[in-house]
């Protein structure tokens, strides 16, 4: 399911030093929910930017296969043009896709 870390957007420039933490602290939980994940942040009407840490391989969620992940978030970010920007753990075609498709970069690590 979908836990965010916090209840609305925060600064980067005041919980860098929390978010970092957070993400080092992370233990995987079984399944990946890509889509409902982007899904939550696309409701907060302040979000312009998304960076998403993920394996990119979607097990759970209201899409899991990756064409049709990659076409909604196109759908909801055509008036939106928020930049989501991609760490995939391991190489991922859907996360450089959605990063190259949404304005954003990609890494793999």
């Amino acid at each position: 399911n979908v836990q965010p870390w916090q209840k609305k957007m925060v600064s980067l420039n005041t919980f860098r030093l929390k978010a970092l933490e957070k993400i080092y602290y992370l233990k995987a939980g079984g399944g990946t929910n890509l889509y409902d994940s982007l899904e939550t942040a696309f409701k907060d009407r302040e979000v312009d930017t998304i960076y998403v840490l993920s394996d990119g391989a979607p097990s759970a969620g209201k899409f899991t296969r990756a064409n049709d992940i990659l076409r909604e978030i196109r759908k909801k970010n055509r008036a939106r043009q928020i930049a989501i920007h991609t760490i995939s753990l391991g190489r991922s075609d859907l996360m450089k896709k959605l990063a190259e498709q949404n304005g954003g970069q990609y890494v793999q690590r």
